[in-house]
């Protein structure tokens, strides 16, 4: 099947009298996504699997991204926790964190969703915050300040502009 156009769910009418449609998503998953992707397409054209971003190695690659993604996550994280609590409570603190919420979902159901790497990313924010030896201040500030506006505003959603 052939990829025709995006459907009217996926865009919002702007001037319906001369048809003119915007995207109501913008484009920061797909840049998450980007390198599992091409690590999917190279796996397709030499396989033998159709080059069509929906075949069975595209899939994988995602799927594989999201659950390294969320993993990352949560290492990131016992970083972040281990500077201040006990190892003991900070295993207990992980494992109810994957078993007791939606994370282990997101992570492996509905890895294409953007909550994991959400989750990552603002790991990785607290991390650096609370480095012994950051950067500069100034630099720091503008680096973590450009990671929550691509995340908030760009890469995401703009609904998530208040998480």
């Amino acid at each position: 099947m052939k990829f025709t156009g995006l459907p009217e769910i996926f865009t919002t009418p702007i001037y319906r009298e001369i048809e003119i449609y915007v995207m109501k998503y913008p484009i920061g998953l797909a840049l998450i996504y980007m390198p599992f992707f091409f690590i999917g397409h190279i796996w397709a054209l030499l396989s033998g699997y159709p080059a069509d971003g929906f075949s069975f190695p595209y899939q994988f690659c995602i799927a594989f991204g999201s659950i390294s993604i969320a993993i990352a996550g949560l290492a990131i994280m016992r970083k972040v926790l281990l500077r201040y609590f006990s190892d003991i409570v900070v295993c207990m603190t992980l494992i109810a964190l994957v078993l007791g919420t939606n994370y282990f979902n997101y992570a492996t159901t509905d890895g294409a969703m953007p909550h994991n790497y959400v989750f990552t990313v603002f790991a990785l924010i607290i991390y650096l915050s609370i480095r012994q030896r950051p950067f500069s201040i100034p630099a720091m500030a503008c680096v973590l300040l450009d990671w929550m506006g691509n995340i908030n505003i760009r890469q995401l959603k703009p609904s998530k502009l208040l998480t």
